[in-house]
């Protein structure tokens, strides 16, 4: 959602990035990921890695408004790894521990880059990727969000897919 700050009015688009779609496959840099086996079948699997978004604040977009705040939500679908997860097996995701963070920055003026919130899976069966959401957001005209980093840790059990 591309909002101007307070009640102004906004526009809603949504910045998403899928690392399972070949249009995507650029955007995504140093993926990462470690996978442990524990006791009684609960797997423990992180997933990092780089995003590059290039949110920016138009020059002379909001000069006039109560707030120079761009935010925007941000999806992101982040492949599970084949190796760990078999064509016909499921990932039953039992909690996850997400963090999305700032990872490269730019700008001209007054500067103010965020991530103002982000959340991931939890108590739901996951097949071929792992879904995160955040709302980002840049400060004042000409600054530039150009990439996130992600870390996802997931604990769960593999199923049967259905």
């Amino acid at each position: 959602m591309l909002t101007q700050g307070y009640s102004l009015p906004c526009l809603t688009v949504a910045l998403s990035f899928s690392q399972l779609s070949g249009h995507h496959k650029d955007s995504f840099a140093s993926t990462h990921w470690a996978h442990l086996e524990g006791l009684g079948g609960v797997h423990l699997i992180t997933l990092t890695g780089v995003v590059k978004v290039d949110l920016e604040a138009e020059h002379g977009l909001f000069v006039k408004e109560k707030s120079n705040w761009v935010l925007e939500d941000l999806n992101l679908e982040i492949a599970l790894p084949k190796a760990l997860v078999s064509a016909d097996q499921a990932f039953r995701v039992i909690r996850s521990a997400p963090l999305i963070t700032l990872n490269g920055i730019g700008g001209v003026s007054t500067v103010g880059w965020s991530v103002h919130e982000f959340s991931g899976p939890s108590d739901t069966l996951l097949t071929d990727s792992v879904p995160l959401t955040a709302t980002i957001g840049v400060y004042s005209t000409g600054e530039v969000l150009h990439r996130i980093g992600y870390s996802v840790t997931l604990t769960g059990r593999l199923e049967p897919r259905a």
